[in-house]
C-alpha cells in the first residue's frame, strides 16, 4: 500500500530497538486538523528560539500549493533552510483507488538524517508532521525519534501532530507534556516559548527540569 515509504524508511518496530522515546526530553505536541497552522506555528516558534539563542534544528513539512489547492509537501530543515520534495500529488484517477500523494524515497532518507542529527547536536527538535503514516504504520518520520542514540542533547521535542491520530502517537512516543491545539493564541504561545526556554537553559546550567515544566498538569498518554 506504501511502497515508496516502506522502501524508503525501516518501521518503527525493527529499527528502533525500544517501545517508546524514553530519557528526559519534554514532547510537546501541536495539535490539528490538515492545514490547521502546525507547520506555520512550528517554523515561527523556531524562528523566535533561534532569535532568543535556543539552537532549534529538525524538519517542517509545508504544503505547496498551485491554483489553491495542495499539490505536494515538500520538507524545510529548521537549522539552514534546506528544502526537498518528499509528497507529489498523484493523478485524479489513481487516486479513487489509494493514497492521494505518492512519496519520494530520497525525502524521507532525507528527513531521518535530520532529525538524528538534531537530535544529537540541538536543544530543540521540532518535526512536522506526524500523521497516519507514523500512526498506523509505525514510518515516516518516526523510526528516526525512536533509534536509540549513545549520546543526545535534545531537551526538547516539538511535533507537529495530526489531532486524530495524537491517541496513537503518544502510546507508540511515551506520551505527550502538553497537547496544544491550533490555532495557538498569541498568549498560549508565549508560554510555551518560555516553557521551552527555561527548559533548555536549565539543561545547560544543570539545573535539571524547570519550575514552568513542574507546573504543567502531568504526562497525557
Amino acid at each position: 500500500m506504501l511502497p515508496a515509504v516502506r522502501a524508503a524508511v525501516p518501521t518503527a518496530r525493527s529499527e528502533r530497538g525500544a517501545p517508546r522515546l524514553t530519557g528526559q526530553a519534554l514532547r510537546i505536541a501541536l495539535t490539528g486538523p490538515r492545514q490547521s497552522g502546525k507547520t506555520a506555528t512550528m517554523l515561527r516558534l523556531a524562528t523566535v528560539l533561534a532569535g532568543r539563542g535556543v539552537q532549534v534544528a529538525g524538519v517542517a513539512q509545508p504544503a505547496r500549493r498551485a491554483e489553491g489547492r495542495i499539490v505536494g509537501y515538500d520538507l524545510l530543515d529548521l537549522a539552514d533552510g534546506e528544502r526537498v520534495t518528499l509528497a507529489e500529488l498523484l493523478p485524479a484517477a489513481e487516486r479513487m483507488s489509494g493514497p492521494a500523494f505518492r512519496f519520494a524515497e530520497e525525502g524521507w532518507s532525507w528527513a531521518r538524517q535530520r532529525i538524528l542529527a538534531a537530535r544529537r547536536d540541538a536543544l530543540v527538535v521540532g518535526v512536522d508532521e506526524l500523521g497516519w503514516v507514523e500512526a498506523d504504520h509505525g514510518e515516516g518520520h518516526l523510526p528516526p525519534l525512536l533509534l536509540p542514540l549513545t549520546e543526545e542533547r535534545a531537551s526538547c521535542y516539538l511535533l507537529g501532530v495530526r489531532a486524530d491520530r495524537a491517541e496513537a502517537l503518544g502510546r507508540r512516543l511515551g506520551g505527550f507534556a502538553r497537547l496544544l491545539s491550533m490555532p495557538l493564541a498569541a498568549v498560549a504561545e508565549e508560554e510555551l516559548l518560555q516553557l521551552v526556554e527555561e527548559r533548555c537553559r536549565g539543561i545547560l546550567a544543570g539545573a535539571g527540569p524547570c519550575a514552568l515544566e513542574r507546573a504543567l498538569d502531568g504526562v497525557v498518554r
